[in-house]
């Protein structure tokens, strides 16, 4: 199976940065940021629980044996392949890159990663029609 990495301009409420071969994960089920990068970029939402304390969020990676810890959100925009999605990013610690874009973002966006041999076209990233007309 292939591995989709694009070059991306990401744009907050404060401010924006270029990264080099994002991730597009199909295996994330968000995207994640981190807290270093996220400051910088825009303004972090906590999590609360049901009493309005801030909170942490476990979230277990592939392995099963290890988890990072997500702090709050941090709304973000970009384009993908010329589709311009606007999403929340969760905000982490431990990430050896600063930005991985996450399956709900590229839902939010009707983008479909295909692996797919080379006889059949090769992995490709395939822009879906979009329930309602871009606004941006």
């Amino acid at each position: 199976m292939g591995r989709f990495f694009r070059d991306l301009k990401v744009i907050g409420d404060k401010g924006s940065k270029e990264f080099e071969g994002v991730l597009l994960d199909s295996g994330a089920s968000f995207s994640v940021i981190r807290h270093d990068v996220a400051k910088d970029l825009c303004t972090i939402t906590p999590f609360f629980d049901e009493r309005g304390n801030a909170m942490e969020k476990r979230v277990p990676l592939p392995d099963g044996e290890h988890d990072i810890i997500a702090t709050g959100t941090c709304t973000f925009q970009t384009s993908i392949d010329g589709r311009i999605v606007r999403d929340d990013a969760w905000v982490v610690d431990k990430l050896k890159k600063g930005f991985i874009v996450g399956m709900h973002t590229l839902q939010e966006g009707k983008i479909k990663l295909v692996h797919a041999k080379e006889e059949e076209g090769g992995d490709r990233v395939e822009l879906g029609e979009l329930d309602t007309p871009e606004i941006w």
